[in-house]
C-alpha cells in the first residue's frame, strides 16, 4: 500500500480528490453504510442550501436538521464537511436537530 493510500484511508475529512465521500478508519464506525448515508445527507443539504431563496438559506438548513435529526445523529460536522456549504453551518444543523424535539414540519 502506498503512503498516499494509507493516509487516505485514515482521513476523516472530505476526500474529493480520490473518491468524493467521507473516509473514516474502518475500525472506528467507518462502515460503508455509514459513509453512504453521510454522503446522501450531504447531497440533500447541498441541494436545499443551493435552492434556498434570498434570506432563506439558514432557515432551510434548520429545516434540514429538524427533518433528518435521527439520521444525522452525532455526525452533523461530517455531513456539513461533505456538502458544498461552509463548515460553519454545522452549528445551524445542530440547532435544527435540537428543535426537532419541539416542532413538526407541515
Amino acid at each position: 500500500m502506498t503512503k498516499q493510500a494509507s493516509t487516505h484511508r485514515r482521513s476523516s475529512r472530505l476526500c474529493s480528490k480520490h473518491c468524493g465521500t467521507i473516509q473514516r478508519a474502518w475500525k472506528r464506525r467507518g462502515l460503508r453504510r455509514w459513509i453512504v448515508q453521510i454522503s446522501q445527507l450531504a447531497k440533500i443539504l447541498s441541494e436545499r442550501a443551493a435552492n434556498a431563496g434570498k434570506g432563506e438559506r439558514v432557515t432551510q438548513i434548520h429545516l434540514f436538521g429538524i427533518e433528518f435529526a435521527d439520521e444525522i445523529g452525532s455526525a452533523a460536522n461530517q455531513v456539513v464537511e461533505a456538502s458544498d456549504i461552509d463548515n460553519s453551518y454545522a452549528v445551524e444543523v445542530r440547532k435544527g436537530m435540537r428543535l426537532a424535539k419541539f416542532v413538526q414540519r407541515r
